[in-house]
């Protein structure tokens, strides 16, 4: 399944946990995919989902280390090997 936050213009937001819960899916078991190092890979960092970071033109400065969940790619092309496909 495929969850997407910018369909709705947001960032992944704690309170689109229940959503996730409703469709029978842990923290643990979601895969947060962002370009936002705040709005996206510390927002499901804090509720205990890896995430994946694309660093990319469009990504905010940000100097400081990511979470130990997060793994950081460059493009769409590494994403598709990531996750498999």
């Amino acid at each position: 399944r495929v969850f997407s936050s910018t369909a709705s213009g947001a960032a992944y937001r704690s309170s689109d946990l229940p959503a996730l819960l409703r469709a029978g899916l842990s923290a643990s078991e979601v895969l947060m995919v962002g370009n936002d190092p705040v709005a996206d890979i510390c927002g499901a960092d804090a509720v205990g989902m890896k995430s994946i970071y694309i660093h990319s033109w469009q990504s905010p400065v940000y100097d400081l280390p990511l979470p130990d969940s997060c793994r950081e790619i460059k493009s769409l092309e590494e994403l598709l090997e990531e996750v498999g496909c």
